[in-house]
């Protein structure tokens, strides 16, 4: 084996957390149920890197039921997402590798999407060789850990209507270096059903050419004039926010209007452009509020540019 490297810890330590979601009836063809919460600790003498999570499902349904299944944190995907195999297993791949401090305690939900499932079903880690970090750390825990079984019923979850509210006719917008909390892009959401929605997470691609981590700094959406996400987190093309708090809630029924700022910093280019684009709706991690079911995406009016 590898051994223990330097910097990382030699154990960790995996447990259901009482956070899970208790049993209940979940749409039978949601697009995001929530089935278990893990907590993962790393032990006190180092950090933990942990590289995959094989997911077993449980219950009394068929694996075909389940589309697929994914890891998340505070509403951010942070595995890939897996179908479920012939052994009823998923293994679910962190890239990059999930750190974990020495000492400190990680929340992760096992999610998955359904496809007309039927009878009850959930989500379990079912032995300590189901986690692999990157230095063979030892694995400790109650096993298996299974989440609370789900009945799966007819249900309309609450939609997220997005759109754009800038004319896509209308010039681009010229800024120099060194302006500073720029508006970038604006769209605005509704909450179209019977339960108000909570925006978890949003992940926009910049389809004009500027290299957003040389171009721009500290990105983040307005609400009324109030900053509502944390630090965004730049990768290539893409900049994923994280709505502070746990989530910016919008109402049965009612819409709110967003504002994407910045600064900007640097330009090797004078053509520069940003122009950002909801890439794909389940980059819009939005949930109905008192179910966590994901809401459904939709767009109306702008469709999915920003900007």
């Amino acid at each position: 084996g590898q051994g223990t490297q330097p910097g990382q810890g030699t154990g960790l330590t995996v447990a259901l957390s009482s956070n899970t979601p208790a049993s209940t009836n979940v749409p039978r063809n949601g697009i995001r149920v929530p089935f278990t919460k893990i907590n993962l600790t790393a032990s006190n003498d180092g950090a933990m890197n942990i590289s995959s999570i094989k997911v077993h499902r449980i219950g009394l349904s068929d694996k075909t039921h389940f589309n697929q299944v994914w890891a998340e944190k505070d509403g951010v995907r942070l595995t890939s997402k897996r179908s479920v195999n012939a052994d009823d297993e998923a293994l679910l791949t962190f890239v990059p590798a999930l750190n974990i401090p020495a000492g400190q305690t990680i929340s992760l939900d096992l999610v998955a999407s359904l496809s007309n499932a039927e009878g009850t079903g959930g989500l379990s880690v079912n032995t300590a060789s189901d986690i692999t970090t990157t230095n063979n750390a030892t694995i400790s825990g109650s096993f298996p850990i299974n989440g609370n079984l789900m009945s799966f019923t007819n249900y309309t979850v609450t939609e997220a209507m997005f759109r754009s509210t800038q004319n896509p006719e209308d010039d681009p917008a010229s800024v120099k270096v060194g302006d500073e909390d720029v508006e970038l892009a604006g769209f605005d959401v509704k909450a179209n059903g019977s339960k108000a929605i909570i925006l978890k997470s949003l992940t926009l691609k910049n389809t004009g050419n500027a290299d957003l981590s040389q171009v721009t700094s500290d990105l983040y959406i307005e609400h009324s004039g109030t900053k509502i996400t944390d630090t965004a987190t730049v990768s290539n093309k893409n900049v994923t926010f994280v709505f502070s708090n746990g989530g910016f809630q919008i109402n049965r029924n009612e819409s709110e209007i967003f504002k994407i700022k910045g600064d900007i910093i640097d330009s090797d280019n004078s053509n520069n452009t940003i122009k950002f684009k909801l890439d794909n709706k389940e980059d819009f991690v939005i949930v109905e509020a008192n179910t966590g079911f994901g809401s459904p995406v939709k767009t109306w009016g702008g469709g999915t540019d920003a900007n």
